[in-house]
């Protein structure tokens, strides 16, 4: 696991380090960036770590190792705990996270459960402030753990994930819900998982924005866009699930194979979905627009659109926004 700078000019990458035995983090499986804080999760024991990208990256207690801190070392992990000296485990996924305001982060366990640490505000509290320096289960009623988790996104505030239903995929979000980023058709805040209802089939939700600058939810619903909240793709805001079209309003995005968003104070691109033939076509808040092509061929992964469209192509090359490079620890494939 290694943190790069997106600069032109950066020539270094920093690894991570285990903070027990001073050696790098190894069989990562997947990972986030959060709010001065990162967290992985390693295939081997299927076990989550996290680590300090700023030194008060875990002031919310977003390591999740039982302690909460002004200040500490950078990029030295330490486990997520449950509690004192019970890691969490059977860990397969960590949370998506399209924006960098979130000082919180969530698992998916392979029994289809949910654990969030760090803020836990919204996330296991109902709008009380709450730190927890240990991951907390997300429940349906308080006592009840959610069941069937597949993916999680978060966004500091709300949270969404996609769960294996017995027909179909569904998607429940819970949280603040100001801007109608819960998709429940209304503006009330949801202490716990409220099933969204509308996709037939969704296969990846995303979460973006902030309080001030108009939180929202997309996913893929097989290879279409639905989106909701505040104003964004598809102009004032929506209260449900409504299908992202192209220029004419009434075609669909269609063959996505891939979605990313962010939402900062003056942004032109807030979404943008890669489809299968490796083209990206990407939409606006200021002022919001239908989907339109980027301008970048053979692309193969879509990243963070925080700061800007984040993406790889075919040739192993990373572009960040207008600048190209070869990535410092090699061509990707």
């Amino acid at each position: 696991m290694l943190y790069e700078s997106d600069t032109n000019s950066a020539t270094d990458q920093t690894p991570i380090l285990d903070a027990n035995t001073g050696l790098p983090l190894a069989g990562v499986i997947d990972a986030m960036e959060g709010y001065v804080h990162g967290c992985a999760v390693l295939g081997g024991d299927h076990s989550a770590w996290c680590w300090r990208t700023a030194a008060n990256g875990n002031g919310s207690g977003q390591l999740g190792s039982g302690v909460i801190d002004a200040s500490g070392p950078l990029f030295r992990a330490t486990r997520v705990l449950t509690a004192a000296n019970q890691p969490l485990e059977n860990v397969v996924a960590i949370s998506t996270v399209d924006t960098l305001n979130a000082d919180s982060t969530c698992a998916v366990t392979g029994a289809g459960n949910v654990y969030c640490w760090g803020n836990d505000t919204w996330l296991t509290n109902g709008g009380t402030t709450l730190a927890s320096p240990y991951a907390l289960s997300i429940t349906t009623d308080g006592v009840t753990a959610l069941t069937g988790a597949l993916q999680m996104a978060i966004n500091g505030t709300y949270a969404c994930t996609l769960i294996k239903g017995t027909s179909s995929n569904e998607v429940w979000c819970w949280g603040q819900n100001t801007h109608g980023q819960l998709g429940t058709g209304d503006t009330a805040n949801q202490r716990y998982p409220k099933k969204v209802v509308g996709p037939s089939n969704p296969i990846k939700v995303i979460t973006y924005g902030s309080l001030e600058y108009l939180a929202r939810t997309c996913i893929m619903d097989g290879a279409n866009v639905r989106c909701w909240g505040g104003n964004g793709s598809l102009g004032a805001g929506e209260l449900a699930p409504t299908l992202v079209t192209l220029t004419n309003g009434t075609t669909a995005l269609g063959d996505v194979v891939d979605i990313g968003g962010a939402a900062t104070s003056n942004v032109t691109v807030s979404t943008c979905a890669r489809t299968g033939a490796g083209t990206l076509l990407c939409w606006g808040v200021n002022p919001a627009t239908a989907p339109a092509p980027y301008g970048v061929g053979n692309v193969v992964s879509l990243g963070t659109l925080a700061g800007g469209v984040h993406i790889l192509t075919s040739d192993g090359l990373y572009h960040i926004v207008a600048t190209t490079r070869q990535p410092n620890c090699g061509l990707l494939q």
